[in-house]
This record gives C-alpha cells, sequence and structure tokens, in this order.
C-alpha cells in the first residue's frame, strides 16, 4: 500500500474546512 492509498482510505483523514482554528486547538495538537 502507497501513501496516496492510504490517505484514500483512511477514515480518520477528515475533510477540509475552513473553519477557524483557535490557538488552543493547535497546541493540544502539537503536544
Amino acid at each position: 500500500m502507497d501513501l496516496f492509498e492510504a490517505l484514500e482510505t483512511t477514515r480518520s483523514v477528515r475533510r477540509f474546512s475552513d473553519a477557524h482554528v483557535t490557538d488552543d486547538e493547535i497546541v493540544t495538537c502539537v503536544r
């Protein structure tokens, strides 16, 4: 399985959204 196939089949990949991301959410992801 190559990278692109894995990305296309992974359910955890969320669709792109233009919703605002807060600084707190970014900090949570970086930790």
